[in-house]
């Protein structure tokens, strides 16, 4: 076993941070080494994102802002790159499309929800109704409503545990 490997890092962290560190001092090959180690699952990231099969010119895209990003941030860990390269990829590439399951109507399901809903403030109601009911991207809410993207997080998230917590005690 390698010494330098960190418990409980794979061999593959321990390259990636040995490329990080490489860019951080200004490697000029470094950033090629990473699209050489990051291409292949990048290009699966994207073909499901986009739903198409060449996206060479947007892996080429992402891998940039990445190697970008990682040249002015300081002390990157592999993980912390590999947050990177997914942020890149929503950042870039938004998604257009959500995923919804259809499912039968449930009154109670229905009720708790607009009891979750009444209990919160106007911009609170309008950041649900603009995400889920209209479909609203995250930076359209942002932009229309004049919220930080941590609001609309926070209020989601907050509107999910209100009505999780409700529907519990509504089973009891």
């Amino acid at each position: 076993m390698n010494p330098d490997w960190d418990a409980g890092s794979s061999p593959d962290d321990n390259g990636l941070a040995r490329l990080v560190r490489r860019i951080e001092i200004g490697g000029l090959a470094a950033g090629l080494d990473i699209h050489v180690a990051l291409a292949a699952g990048t290009e699966f990231l994207l073909r499901r994102r986009l739903g198409k099969a060449d996206v060479s010119a947007e892996v080429k895209a992402v891998l940039d802002v990445t190697i970008g990003a990682t040249e002015t941030t300081c002390s990157l860990q592999p993980v912390t790159l590999a947050g990177l390269l997914v942020y890149a990829i929503h950042h870039l590439f938004p998604s257009s499309v959500r995923t919804t399951v259809r499912v039968q109507a449930d009154p109670q399901a229905d009720e708790t929800a607009k009891s979750v809903i009444s209990d919160m403030s106007a911009v609170e109601q309008q950041i649900i109704r603009r995400y889920y009911l209209l479909e609203h991207p995250q930076e359209k809410i942002e932009r229309s409503l004049q919220v930080s993207s941590s609001t609309i997080t926070r209020t989601l998230n907050r509107a999910r545990a209100m009505f999780f917590d409700r529907a519990k005690r509504s089973e009891l």
